[in-house]
C-alpha cells in the first residue's frame, strides 16, 4: 500500500512538472537542452555537493540565504574561487559574504 502511494505521488508530481512545462512553451526536450548548455557555461555540474565543502562554508551560506542567495551551487563556486584567489596571492584574507555577493552580481 505504501508503495502505491509513493506511486501515485511520483506520478502526481510528474503531472504537475508536465503540466507546468506544457503552459510555459517549454518542452522536456527544450528545458533539458538548456539545463545542459548552462551548466557546459557555467562548467557546474549535477554532481552532489560535498558534505565537507558544505560544512566549511556553513556560516557564509546561512548568511547567503538570509539574504536571498539560494543557489548552493553557485554560492559555493564563488566561494572556492574566491579563496583559491586569496591561495593564488598568498593572501591570509578571509572570504566575505560581501565579496561573494558582489562576485555572484558581476
Amino acid at each position: 500500500k505504501k508503495h502505491v502511494e509513493t506511486d501515485e505521488s511520483l506520478a502526481r508530481a510528474t503531472e504537475l512538472v508536465g503540466s507546468f512545462l506544457f503552459n510555459n512553451g517549454i518542452s522536456t526536450e527544450e528545458a533539458n537542452k538548456d539545463e545542459t548548455d548552462a551548466s557546459v557555461m557555467s562548467g557546474s555540474s549535477k554532481e552532489p555537493l560535498s558534505p565537507v565543502v558544505l560544512a566549511k562554508w556553513d556560516d557564509e551560506l546561512k548568511q547567503l540565504h538570509e539574504i536571498g542567495f539560494l543557489d548552493e551551487r553557485k554560492n559555493i563556486d564563488a566561494l572556492e574561487h574566491l579563496e583559491a584567489s586569496h591561495v593564488g596571492v598568498d593572501s591570509d584574507e578571509n572570504v566575505t559574504v560581501n565579496a561573494v555577493v558582489e562576485y555572484l552580481l558581476k
